[in-house]
Formats: C-alpha cells, structure tokens, sequence
C-alpha cells in the first residue's frame, strides 16, 4: 500500500486538484466569451473560433466530470488544509471516512485538524517538515476520530506558502502496522521464550546462516548475538565437525514431512574451549511446506561425560576391589536372598563360586545364621539407624561348621522408608575370637585346677543375685579352706601341693549341680555358689557330700595324703542381700569351724 501510495496515488491527487482549477478556469472563460460575441455579426473565422472555443469547453467539462467522479470514488483521501490546522477546506469521501465523518460536508464543517492528533507533537515535527522541505512524503499520524477510535495514516503532501494551506493524500495504515507490531511483538514473545530456554537454541536458514538464537546459546557459546546472527555455520563449528553438521543439514533438508535428528557432536567456545554437545534438530516449514530452515538445541554433556567416565573408571576399580579383596562383598534381599557376592564371601562360607552360593542360601536367617533371630535384631536396627558397623556374629559354613565374622552393613531404603536391599563386608575373625575367648578364659580361670578364679566367682555371683532378686528364688554362698594343706606343701614341695589343689578341685566339682558354680579363689581357698536350694538343708547336705570327699586319702606322686576341708556358708535372702555381706557371712561361717576344730560345716547366724 505504501508503495502505491508513492507512485501512483500521488500523481492523481495532485492531477484531480490541478484539473479541478482548470476546468472552472475555463467555464468562466467560456461565458465570458459567448456573452461578448452573443447577438453580434460575425465573420466566418470568429464563428469558426467560437465553435472551437465550445468543443474545447466541451471537452474540458466532460475531463472534469471523469476527474470528480475520480476524485469522489477514490479509495485514497484526498484533502486540503490550512497550515494552522484551523479547519478543512474540502476532503473526499475516502478521507472523511478515514477521519470518522459521514460525508465530505460533514468532514469540512465539523473536523478541525489541528484537533485530530493522538500525539499533539506529531503535528509540530509535520508543520516543521513541510516548512522545511515542502514536502513530506509517507509521514505516518496517529489520529483520533470523533468515535473515539484511533487510526494510523500515511500522509503525502506539499505546502503552499502563499495560500497558507497544505493538499494531498491519505491512506490509512492502521490494518498494515497493526499486521506489523503483532508480527514484532511475536517475534519478541518468542525471542523471549527461547531466552528463558536454559539450553542453547538456534534457527539456521536453508543456507547455513543463523538467522535466531537464544540468550543462551550467546552465553554459552560465549559470543554476543549481533555477531552470530548471519553468519554461516561454517564459522561456529570447528573444522573437524564440520563435514559431520552439513551431512546432518542435508539428511534433515532432503526428508519428507516432519523430520528430527538428534547427533552427538562437539564446539569451541570462547573461555570453556571445547564443549561435547548432543544436537537436536527439527526441520522448519512454512504453511505452503516449503522448507525454510532447521531449529536446534544445543544439550552440554561435556560434565557428563566426565561423570560417565570417571564412574566407569570407578566402576572398574570397584569390580577390581569386589573381584580380589580378601573380605566377603556381598549385596543381599530384606527377605533373605543373596544377590551379589564376591569369590572371598563364597570362600568364606564354603562355597565353589559366587554363583553356586547365590543359587543354594534361599534362607540366610536358617542356613548362615548361628542363631536365626539374630538376623531379625540386625534388621531392625538397620531399619533404625541405617547402617551396623562391627557387628560380631557366629554365622555356620556350608559344611556345618561355624566361624565368627565381622559384618559391616549398609541400608538401602525406600520412599517409604521400606528396607530395599543390603550391603555389607564380612571379616572373619574367628582367629582372634579364639585368642579373645582364650584370653578371657586365662584372665578369668585358674591356670592349675581349671575352675574360675576369684574375679570370675564374683562377677558369677553379682549376675546370680541380680537375678534372684528378679525372680524370687534363692541362692547360697559356700567358703572353703583345705586343712593342713600348708603342712603338705611344705614338707613335699609346691609340685605335690598343685597336685592335691587339682585333686581337690575334681572332688569338689563332682558334688555340684549343673546349675552350681565352683572356683578357686587362691591359694587353698575354694568359693562354691548353689543356684536356689529348696532349704538349708540342700546346702548342709552338700557341704557334708564336699567334707566327706575331700577327706577322703589322696593319692600322690609322694605318696598318700590326707587333709579335710572347713566350709562356712550364708544364704539369699537370710543373710544378706548383697554380694559383700554375703561372702562376709559365709567366710565368717568359715573362720568359726576353724577355730572349733576344722573338719567341718556351719551356716551363718
């Protein structure tokens, strides 16, 4: 419109004012004439002019009429003004309707220009360049009309100084800007969307060029937008690539119907250097199918890749630790099953290969388990705290047999907190179990008689007082001491005194319950602790059973032996209720059938 406008609606306005003042230039000339010569005798020539001058006047009215009837019927307005804007001096019916008048009348009683525009300082830069070249040509306004609607119009015009009034011609622009802000408020809705894109995205025309990107892709590729846009994709990809980006391009061009590709590839960025990039594509066409370019995105997998290959190599080194390590690995079901193990668990428990185990041990709890409920309590705490570090468990072999292990295992838990799997190291100590409990025995057993020492006799006795407080039932506490035993040792030597203590130590270990405890407490001191006797008389008649044997002649190297044995006793809860008070008892019991002869029994008073 804009074009026309300039080339041809121009000229006809300019032509229909012209002829317009030369038509009524004309008529007035035509009955001035015909009144001079009117009624007059006249020569042949003057007659023959005056006929001409009427075919001329003829001719120009008929002009006239083609130009009214132009000037009525064009769709361009057509306008005359004065300079100050005050009032329209004539305007066709385009350009009353242009201005929001019902007719040409109406347009030039009504309208006062200066009145007209929506941006008053539109018609001071208009006065100012018609003022200054004359002319204006396409100077857009935006303008009110009396329906309060607002229009915008392109406007040709000149000057005339002289007659202090400005002509021309109008065309309303408002559906073609209107067409041309929704086009750039588009493009600006989606150059936005593509910036809040956190990839970076591109759009290269059929010939390479980058024609769009994101902020982004600038960002990323660390370079401003103005100097990527229109430049070929040659000057982007590295050289190396680049055979690899035009392949892709044309497989993509050449498709038929919508087409996506997705490639792996990789770009030189300004400060990151080199970026591995996934590239996804999709072909562009217009609303006649015509292809018009490719839409990328840019996915930066250069960490991932990193990550990919460091966990790869950490995956190696895993298989390589899981593989030969010396401790049992192992990766196992809540419910029992083993999933993974390594060739040192299946060594530990006996088993062939790792697969071998995973396919038999369909029941940790009952086939690995010493004690089935073990399995439950550790479970449980799992659940609890997610992991057990140092556990210490009895687990049995494939053959039966059974070792101790050090088990160290980790949770893994659910959404809802469900137990999903287990992993765990096992370490078997079963050669340090032994020289603990070997240890344990040598710190709390008599090397020579092979009883419990005195360490071990009072801690006995604390755990069974606890728990005869607990339960309500009773418990006796016998003191012993060998008679004449000092004699002995020192007229054969301590070899023959270790031989009756051994000696002594069976005789009185056979009289005992299975419930019963007996100890050395050194020297020729005995310690004896009866779980529950029905009465006192239980305990009198097992310290008769004990005096009788110990009485007894005792065969030695040296030869026969004879000494006897004095007890003392005290019971829970007649004489006492702690463990001090009664051994203070019984040891008191004992000192008293010393003093009354040895030999012999007493119950503490």
């Amino acid at each position: 419109m804009d074009l026309f406008a300039s080339t041809y609606l121009v000229p006809v306005w300019q032509l229909l004012l012209l002829g317009l003042t030369l038509l009524g230039l004309c008529t007035a000339l035509g009955l001035v004439l015909k009144r001079l010569f009117s009624g007059r005798n006249s020569n042949a020539a003057f007659e023959q002019r005056l006929r001409d001058s009427e075919k001329r006047y003829e001719g120009l009215r008929r002009s006239e009429e083609q130009y009214r009837h132009l000037y009525e019927a064009s769709p361009v307005g057509i306008l005359r003004i004065l300079v100050d804007g005050s009032r329209v001096l004539m305007g066709n019916t385009a350009a009353a309707r242009m201005f929001g008048y019902e007719s040409e009348a109406d347009f030039v009683e009504r309208c006062t220009p200066k009145d007209i525009y929506a941006e008053p300082d539109q018609q001071l830069e208009l006065v100012h360049a018609l003022n200054k070249e004359g002319r204006v040509e396409g100077f857009e306004i935006t303008i009110k009309r009396p329906d309060g609607k607002r229009k915008i119009v392109s406007l040709w015009a000149h000057i005339h100084p002289e007659d202090g009034c400005v002509e021309g011609a109008v065309v309303d622009v408002t559906t073609a800007r209107l067409a041309e802000r929704e086009l750039r408020d588009g493009h600006l809705f989606l150059q936005a969307v593509m910036d809040t894109l956190p990839n970076p995205v591109f759009f290269k025309d059929r010939t390479g060029r980058i024609r769009h990107v994101n902020k982004a892709f600038e960002e990323f590729m660390g370079l401003e937008r103005k100097a990527v846009l229109g430049k070929p994709t040659s000057e982007l990809i590295p050289g190396e690539t680049l055979e690899q980006w035009e392949e892709a391009d044309n497989r993509l061009l050449s498709a038929s119907g919508a087409a996506m590709q997705r490639f792996e590839s990789w770009v030189r960025t300004r400060g990151s250097g080199r970026r591995d990039v996934v590239v996804q594509e999709g072909l562009v066409s217009d609303s006649r199918d015509k292809r018009i370019g490719i839409v990328g995105v840019l996915t930066d997998f250069t960490e991932l890749k990193r990550v990919e290959r460091r966990l790869r190599e950490a995956e190696e080194i895993y298989r390589n630790i899981f593989e030969n390590s010396g401790l049992g690995i192992f990766t196992s079901t809540p419910e029992g099953r083993f999933l993974t193990v390594n060739p040192a668990m299946a060594e530990l428990l006996g088993y062939e290969t790792p697969d071998v185990m995973v396919a038999e041990v369909q029941n940790i709890a009952k086939q690995i388990y010493a004690n089935a409920n073990q399995r439950e309590l550790l479970l449980a705490s799992l659940h609890r705290d997610g992991e057990i570090r140092d556990q210490e468990l009895e687990i049995m072999r494939r053959d039966g047999s059974r070792i101790w292990v050090s088990l160290n295992i980790k949770a893994t838990l659910g959404k809802e907190d469900e137990l999903i799997r287990l992993e765990g190291v096992a370490e078997d100590i079963s050669g340090r179990k032994m020289a603990e409990h070997e240890l344990t025995r040598r710190a709390t057993t008599d090397s020579l008689t092979g009883l419990p020492n005195r360490f071990l006799f009072e801690q006995t006795l604390e755990r069974m007082l606890a728990q005869a407080k607990r339960s309500g039932e009773r418990l006796a506490v016998l003191y012993m001491d060998l008679d004449n035993f000092k004699s002995v040792n020192d007229s054969h030597g301590h070899q023959v005194g270790d031989e009756l203590l051994v000696e002594m130590s069976e005789r009185i270990r056979a009289r005992l319950r299975e419930s019963d405890v007996a100890a050395r407490l050194g020297g020729d001191e005995f310690g004896l602790l009866l779980w529950n006797p029905s009465d006192s008389g239980v305990v009198s008649g097992i310290a008769a059973e004990i005096v009788a044997a110990v009485g007894r002649p005792v065969q030695l190297s040296v030869g026969t032996v004879n000494v006897s044995v004095s007890v003392g006793a005290s019971q829970y809860p007649e004489h006492g209720a702690d463990a001090r008070m009664l051994v203070k008892q019984a040891d008191d019991a004992m000192y008293r059938v010393k003093q009354d002869g040895r030999n012999g029994f007493r119950m503490a008073e």
